[in-house]
């Protein structure tokens, strides 16, 4: 069972993720581990598991929407 999620996970490039509360988020950190790119709202452990993209030291790793 546990294979075909880290295909589908490992097929996406993008992960929206929408929250207005959101206290862990886990699926954010497993998102990134196979190369997905997080689009979040920058609340609770998203912001905290996430870093914001800098597109002129072209760092970070999220698109905060």
């Amino acid at each position: 069972m546990r294979d075909w999620r880290i295909g589908l996970r490992r097929a996406r490039i993008f992960f929206l993720m929408p929250s207005l509360f959101e206290p862990c988020g886990l699926n954010q950190m497993y998102s990134q581990r196979y190369g997905t790119i997080p689009v979040v709202h920058g609340v609770g452990g998203l912001k905290d598991s996430v870093e914001p993209w800098n597109g002129r030291k072209r760092t970070g790793d999220r698109v905060c929407v």
